[in-house]
């Protein structure tokens, strides 16, 4: 029996491979949580694009008003630092309660996918909230999957920044 994996998914039209991918070892379950998205519309295109992956899709609505407490202190030049990192943390750790909650083995996450966000930070992000909450986090790159196709994170900063 395969174990049951809880994947984040952040852009789910980049994710079609990733999904196929570790559905050969784990039972994928895809979980859409991306507060950081700016528009509602955009917000709905992507869940839309998760729902057509064909997996069973977990999300929360849009709007959620954790995301806009965490990066409150930060301005929009502060992309891809701190701003950044406190994105990744939430996202993570949402999704790791989550799992926990509905009795997961293991997260992943497809953060690593949009160029220039780092695997290697996202993983030490996720290696250190999943030890806290007693689940396993599966490290991965998937930067190579979306080969520069896939830019724009949905944030007001990345559109910003992306200009």
């Amino acid at each position: 029996m395969k174990e049951r994996l809880l994947l984040h998914l952040c852009w789910p039209k980049a994710s079609y491979e990733i999904v196929k991918q570790l559905s050969d070892k784990y039972d994928v379950t895809t979980y859409f949580y991306n507060p950081n998205i700016e528009s509602e519309e955009e917000y709905k295109k992507r869940y839309n694009d998760a729902i057509e992956l064909g997996r069973s899709t977990k999300h929360i609505e849009f709007n959620d008003d954790a995301f806009q407490t965490a990066i409150a202190k930060f301005e929009i030049s502060d992309c891809n630092c701190q701003r950044c990192l406190e994105c990744y943390s939430l996202r993570i750790e949402k999704t790791i309660i989550r799992a926990v909650d509905d009795g997961y083995n293991c997260v992943a996450t497809t953060l690593s996918v949009i160029p220039g966000k780092s695997a290697e930070l996202i993983n030490a992000i996720g290696m250190d909230i999943s030890s806290k909450y007693g689940i396993i986090f599966i490290e991965s790159d998937f930067s190579e999957i979306a080969s520069g196709k896939y830019d724009y994170c949905g944030c007001t900063c990345s559109k910003t920044r992306d200009a």
